[in-house]
């Protein structure tokens, strides 16, 4: 093939592409995609590659005076919430009066438990909270970018599978990845849930979605585009009998429900409020839509928004080739930022991964320059907005 020549490119569909080697959706799958066979060159490369852009901004670029290592960008913004939470847990966690926002309070209550209790377990072999936390969310956005070539391998092919990989690698809204954030882990649980749910393995997926959901106050939210896959999954069986997608929808949603009830029971008994982790977010200061479009180059928001458009124009460029539940995972993952502040879209656009899918769909079209650019574009960007995060005090 030469090198202007375009592929053909087939389309997602939840569980099956439209090529003659395609198995239809809701058809095992096959031990092909076992781990002890993914390529893990195809994910431990772009996952370096990331980890060395993203720290080499944030540590050195972006440190005070320029050209030092400070590796406490490692550790800035949210981490130390994380931070406090394994030190001291919840509990009433006001911080100082200069930090008090109207009648409410900065406290630890809007971040979920998952992240800074698997921080602590790593902390009993002698590592420091803020470096643990670090570990923490490295591996885990392994483990998505580990899913995330699964999910797009059987659906796009090997080639395919890779591109997405590199895109959402070097993404620039991932520059919390390396940081002690807890996007790793939300990541992680949402593409495995969807990947063990497409193979059937709802039980497994049901932890992966209590990963999500334990990592972020909006996790729950995901359930929705989950269980619409096993019933998109279950229409294309029609020997499948209603008891049984019962059973698979209650295995992929139960963990996640008795985690939110047991939590919001917990919160109700600290607190008094079962809502806290939602109540607390009133003393946050957002930049809603209506206050970007007042300003749109004021800095830091714009950042976020263009990330989300790049996004949002590749997810409906390719809107016709991807299964119609990734579609709604996305609105629900962009959409409220919209409504609620507009500051974290690029980093909520960059744990989505049908925007991946979508992009590897798109960068498996162009010419060989073409995508050269993108990569090294993207890798730039990533880079850039490092520096921008520590030296410039961006909200990532």
């Amino acid at each position: 093939m030469s090198e202007g020549t375009a592929p053909s490119v087939p389309r997602v569909l939840g569980g099956g592409v439209e090529r003659a080697d395609a198995r239809p959706v809701g058809a095992p799958v096959v031990p092909s995609g076992r781990l002890a066979r993914l390529p893990w060159r195809a994910v431990g490369l772009p996952w370096l590659v990331s980890r060395l852009l993203a720290g080499f901004g944030l540590c050195v670029l972006g440190a005070r005076p320029f050209g030092t290592l400070d590796l406490d960008a490692l550790v800035d913004w949210d981490t130390g919430w994380f931070q406090r939470i394994v030190s001291v847990g919840y509990g009433p966690s006001q911080l100082p009066t200069p930090w008090r926002v109207g009648a409410a309070w900065w406290t630890t209550w809007p971040f979920f438990p998952l992240h800074p209790f698997l921080a602590r377990l790593v902390t009993v072999v002698g590592i420091s909270d803020r470096a643990a936390l670090v570990i923490v969310n490295n591996l885990a956005f392994l483990a998505a970018l580990a899913g995330l070539h699964r999910l797009a391998r059987r659906h796009l092919g090997a080639p395919g599978a890779a591109y997405a990989v590199w895109a959402m690698a070097l993404f620039p809204g991932s520059v919390t990845s390396v940081m002690g954030y807890s996007g790793g882990l939300f990541a992680a649980g949402l593409v495995w849930a969807f990947v063990l749910v497409e193979e059937r393995r709802h039980a497994w997926a049901g932890l992966a979605m209590a990963v999500a959901t334990a990592s972020r106050p909006n996790g729950f939210l995901f359930l929705v585009p989950l269980l619409l896959l096993v019933l998109v999954l279950a229409a294309r069986r029609p020997d499948r009998r209603v008891a049984g997608v019962a059973r698979a929808g209650a295995l992929a949603a139960g963990p996640s429900l008795v985690f939110l009830a047991a939590w919001c029971a917990w919160c109700r008994h600290v607190t008094g409020d079962a809502l806290v982790f939602l109540h607390a977010k009133d003393a946050w200061e957002e930049v809603t839509v209506g206050q970007f479009l007042h300003h749109p180059l004021s800095g830091n928001p714009t950042v976020h928004v263009f990330l989300a458009v790049i996004a949002t124009v590749a997810v409906l460029w390719q809107a016709r080739r991807l299964a119609w539940p990734w579609l709604v995972l996305v609105v629900l993952a962009l959409l409220p930022s919209f409504v609620l502040g507009v500051t974290g879209l690029g980093r909520y656009a960059g744990e989505a991964f049908p925007v991946f899918v979508a992009l590897a769909l798109i960068v498996q079209r162009l010419p060989r320059w073409m995508r050269s650019a993108y990569f090294a574009s993207s890798a730039l960007g990533l880079l850039a907005f490092a520096v921008m995060v520590h030296r410039w005090r961006y909200v990532p």
